[in-house]
C-alpha cells in the first residue's frame, strides 16, 4: 500500500504519461513517431520558456532559469532604485510643501487685519466661529489694511519680499442693485455689478526724509466715489484684492536661494448678504528661475532628488518595458502553437474518455493572458513619465501642484513595481496556493485586506495563547517529507491510508474516491472537487485508468529535461539556459 501511495504522489506532482493498463506503469511506446515526439519535445519546451518563473523549489529539487532570474535580478535592481528616488522626491515636495505653506501662514499675518495665532489651530470642538467683519468700519479697515501692507511689504515685513515692475494690485468689486434702492440704474429685479476699483485714487504716500523710504496709506472710500458709486458697502457682496509679488528664501542647510513668485487674492465675502463679511487669503506660490528677479544666485531645483538616478531607473524601466512587450507577443506566439498542436494530437496525448472531447478547457488557454505583464507595462510606462519629467523640470517654473501630480505617477509606478514583485513569489507551493485564491476570488480578498489587519492580530493573540503549548514541532520531526505536500496530497494520503476492506488495490481506492455519491459529508466533496482538477479516472468491467490531468500544467511537467542537474549540498539544483528551452 505504501509504495501505491509513492506512485500516486508522483503522478499528481509530477504528471507522467497516462497508465494504460491496471498492473503495469509503462509509458506508451512511441519510438516510431519521430514527429510526435519532436513536437510534444519542442512544445512543451517552449511552454516551460513562457510559463515558468525564474526559479522554483518542488520535490526536493530547485529550477533555475537564467534567463528570467536575470530579470528577476534587474527587477530588483529597479525596485531599489524607484524606492530610492521616491523617497528623495518625496523629501523635496515636503520641503517646497513647507514653503508654501509658511509663506501662505507670513501673508496672512501681513495682509489680513486682526488676523493671529489662535486662527491656526485645529481644536475640535473649534474655539471660534468663522474669521469675518460685521461693520462698516471693520469692513472699511480691513480692505485699507491689506492694500496697505501689500505697498509697504518690503520696509515692514521681516522676509524678502519684493515689488517687480510686473507687479500689480488689482481691487475688484461685486454688488447688487434694484430698483428703489439709492440712485439705482436697475429697472427691475436684482442685479449683480462687477467693477474694478481704481487704486491710486486711494491710495496716499509719504516721504522719509532720513532714509528715503515711502510709505503708503489707503482710503478705499475715495476709490467708491472715484467710480460713482453710492452706498457701495451696503450693496457689497464681495470685494478681491489681486496682487501679485515675488520672495526670495534662503536655504541654510545648502547655502543655496529658492526664488518665487506669489500671486495672492484677498477675498472679503458676503454672497447672500446677510451682515457677515467672511475674510480669507488665497496665494499661489511659483518656483521661478532667480534671473527673473535679475539676480545670480545658487539655486537647487530638487535637493535630494538624483538626475542619474532618474536616468537610472529609466532606463531599466525601458528594458523592462521591451520585455513585457516581448513576453506578451511570445504568449500569442506560443497560444497559436499549443492549439495547433492540441487540435492536432490532443486524443493521442490525452486519450479522452469522451468521443466528442477534443480540446483543452477553455480556462486553460486563458492562462497565456498574464496580468502580470500588463501591470508591469503600466509599472514602466509610469516609471518613465514621471523619471523623464524630472529632467525637465531643471529648467521650469513650477508650482506645488506640479510636484504633486509628479509623486502621483511616481507613487503609482512604485506601488505597481513593488506588486509586481510578488510575481516571483511562486517558486513554492505554499506561495502558490496564495496566488490560486487571488486569482478565483479576487473581490473577496480585497474585502478580506481590508479587514485583515484587525483579524490578524486578534487570530495571533488567541492562537498564542490557546494552541501555543500543543504546536506543528514533534509532526516535523516524525515526518519531514510531508512538509512540502500541497493540501490535496496530504489529505489523499490521509484517505488512501485509512483502512478500508472493501477497498482492494490503489485503483480501486482512487475510483472510490472519485466517483460521484450523495452519500459523501461536506469535507470529502470539497475534497473530490479539487482533486478533479489535477486526477481524472475511468472505469472499465476490469481495469481503473488514471488519466493525465487536462491541464497545461500536466502537459508541460510530462518528462523533466534532467539537463543542467547539479547537486547542491542536500538538495539537487537545475540549471535552464535559454537555448535548452528553444532547440
Amino acid at each position: 500500500m505504501e509504495a501505491d501511495i509513492a506512485a500516486v504522489e508522483i503522478r499528481i506532482n509530477d504528471a507522467s504519461y497516462p497508465i494504460n493498463d491496471t498492473n503495469d506503469n509503462k509509458v506508451p511506446d512511441n519510438s516510431d513517431d519521430i514527429e510526435y515526439r519532436t513536437q510534444i519535445t519542442r512544445l512543451r519546451r517552449r511552454l516551460k520558456w513562457y510559463f515558468y518563473e525564474a526559479f522554483k523549489f518542488k520535490t526536493g529539487t530547485c529550477y533555475f532559469h537564467l534567463l528570467p532570474l536575470f530579470f528577476f535580478l534587474m527587477h530588483l535592481v529597479k525596485v531599489g532604485l524607484i524606492t530610492s528616488q521616491m523617497f528623495n522626491f518625496g523629501n523635496d515636495r515636503a520641503n517646497f510643501s513647507n514653503v508654501v505653506s509658511r509663506g501662505h501662514l507670513a501673508l496672512r499675518h501681513l495682509f489680513l487685519k486682526g488676523w493671529d495665532a489662535t486662527w491656526e489651530t485645529l481644536p475640535y470642538p473649534p474655539a471660534h466661529g468663522d474669521f469675518a467683519v460685521y461693520t462698516i468700519d471693520d469692513l472699511v479697515a480691513g480692505i485699507n489694511f491689506a492694500v496697505q501692507r501689500y505697498y509697504n511689504v518690503e520696509k515692514d515685513s521681516i522676509g524678502f519680499y519684493e515689488r517687480l515692475p510686473t507687479d500689480k494690485l488689482e481691487i475688484k468689486i461685486m454688488y447688487f442693485e434694484f430698483p428703489g434702492f439709492s440712485e439705482t440704474e436697475a429697472s427691475s429685479g436684482i442685479a449683480i455689478r462687477e467693477r474694478v476699483i481704481a487704486v491710486n485714487a486711494s491710495l496716499s504716500e509719504t516721504l522719509d526724509q532720513q532714509t528715503g523710504d515711502k510709505t503708503y496709506t489707503c482710503d478705499i472710500l475715495k476709490g467708491f466715489n472715484q467710480s460713482n458709486i453710492t452706498k457701495p458697502i451696503k450693496k457689497l457682496l464681495a470685494t478681491y484684492i489681486n496682487f501679485q509679488i515675488h520672495s526670495v528664501r534662503v536655504l541654510e542647510a545648502t547655502s543655496k536661494a529658492q526664488c518665487l513668485r506669489i500671486k495672492g487674492k484677498v477675498m472679503f465675502t458676503d454672497l447672500d448678504n446677510n451682515g457677515q463679511v467672511n475674510v480669507e487669503l488665497e496665494t499661489l506660490t511659483t518656483r521661478i528661475r532667480c534671473s527673473e528677479m535679475n539676480y545670480s544666485l545658487p539655486e537647487p531645483v530638487l535637493e535630494n532628488t538624483s538626475q542619474s538616478t532618474a536616468a537610472a531607473v529609466v532606463a531599466l524601466s525601458v528594458l523592462s518595458l521591451l520585455a513585457a512587450c516581448y513576453n506578451i507577443s511570445w504568449g500569442v506566439v506560443a497560444f497559436y502553437q499549443t492549439k495547433s498542436f492540441m487540435v492536432r494530437y490532443y486524443k493521442k496525448l490525452f486519450m479522452p474518455i469522451n468521443k466528442d472531447e477534443t480540446d483543452l478547457p477553455r480556462s486553460e488557454y486563458l492562462r497565456f493572458l498574464k496580468i502580470w505583464e500588463i501591470l508591469i507595462l503600466g509599472a514602466d510606462v509610469m516609471n518613465i513619465i514621471g523619471s523623464a519629467a524630472l529632467f525637465e523640470i531643471e529648467n521650469k517654473n513650477f508650482e506645488l501642484s506640479t510636484l504633486d501630480s509628479y509623486a502621483v505617477v511616481l507613487g503609482i509606478g512604485c506601488l505597481l513595481t513593488w506588486f509586481t514583485l510578488l510575481r516571483f513569489f511562486k517558486f513554492h507551493n505554499k506561495f502558490h496556493l496564495l496566488f490560486n485564491t487571488i486569482y478565483k476570488a479576487f473581490g473577496n480578498v480585497v474585502a478580506y485586506m481590508m479587514c485583515v489587519a484587525i483579524l490578524f492580530v486578534g487570530f495571533w493573540i488567541c492562537g498564542y495563547v490557546v494552541i501555543g503549548p500543543y504546536h506543528v514541532k514533534e509532526y516535523y520531526k516524525q515526518s519531514p517529507k510531508d512538509r512540502d505536500l500541497g493540501p490535496v496530497e496530504k489529505t489523499l494520503r490521509k484517505f488512501l491510508t485509512t483502512e478500508d476492506q472493501e477497498r482492494s488495490s490503489l485503483r480501486d481506492s482512487i475510483y472510490d474516491l472519485m466517483k460521484d455519491s450523495d452519500n459523501r459529508s461536506t469535507e470529502e466533496k470539497a475534497f473530490r472537487t479539487e482533486l478533479l482538477k489535477i486526477v481524472r479516472v475511468d472505469r472499465t468491467p476490469d481495469r481503473v485508468r488514471i488519466l493525465m490531468p487536462r491541464t497545461l500544467k500536466a502537459f508541460m511537467e510530462m518528462e523533466e529535461d534532467g539537463k543542467g542537474v547539479v547537486n547542491c549540498r542536500c538538495l539537487k539544483c537545475e540549471i535552464a539556459f535559454i537555448w535548452w528551452r528553444n532547440n
